[in-house]
C-alpha cells in the first residue's frame, strides 16, 4: 500500500473508534433527560401560551387583516379604469351577434384592431379597412368596428353577418 492509502485507512479508522465511544460509552450524557418535566415548567409554559396569545390579537398584523375584512364589506366606489361604455358596447354587441346568421362560412378571418384617435380600423385577412368600406373578395361593407368584432352586411340583401375577433 501507499503511504497516502495507509494514512487514510487510519483516519478511517480513528473515525470508527470515536462513533463507537460516543454511541457505547457516553450513555447520552448531552442528550436532555428522560422523564415527566417538573409542574413548574408547565406552570411557565403556561403562563408563556397565554401571554404570547394576548400579543397575537394586539399585533398590527391582526389590526391590519381587521381592517380590510371591514373595509371589504362595505360599498365600494366605481373602478375608475373600468371602461363602462366598452363594457356596455361588447354585452349589446354579443345580444346582436346571438340573433343575427352565423359568419363563418363567408370565408373572412377577422383578426385585428386598431385605433389611431378617432379612427378605426379592422384587420380582415391581412388587409386594414375602415367603416364603410368594400371587402375585397365580395359584396360585403364594413359596417360596424368593435375590438371583439365587426359587422359586414350583404350588398344583395343587407343581411348583417357578425365576425368575432380570432387571435
Amino acid at each position: 500500500m501507499a503511504k497516502r492509502e495507509i494514512t487514510l485507512v487510519i483516519i478511517m479508522a480513528l473515525v470508527l473508534a470515536y462513533g463507537a465511544y460516543e454511541i457505547f460509552f457516553s450513555g447520552g450524557k448531552a442528550a436532555s433527560p428522560r422523564g415527566a418535566p417538573p409542574a413548574e415548567a408547565n406552570v411557565d409554559l403556561n403562563a408563556f401560551v397565554t401571554d404570547m396569545a394576548k400579543n397575537l390579537r394586539k399585533s398590527p398584523e391582526q389590526e391590519k387583516v381587521q381592517q380590510i375584512a371591514k373595509t371589504a364589506t362595505l360599498e365600494w366606489a366605481p373602478d375608475p379604469f373600468w371602461d363602462q361604455d366598452y363594457a356596455l358596447q361588447t354585452f349589446l354587441h354579443k345580444e346582436e351577434a346571438a340573433g343575427s346568421e352565423s359568419a363563418e362560412d363567408l370565408g373572412l378571418m377577422y383578426s385585428g384592431f386598431v385605433e389611431l384617435g378617432d379612427t378605426r380600423l379592422a384587420i380582415i385577412d391581412d388587409f386594414e379597412y375602415q367603416k364603410g368600406e368594400w371587402i375585397d373578395p365580395g359584396d360585403y361593407r364594413l359596417e360596424e368596428i368593435h375590438r371583439t368584432s365587426v359587422v359586414l352586411v350583404r350588398k344583395t340583401d343587407g343581411q348583417r353577418f357578425v365576425l368575432q375577433l380570432e387571435e
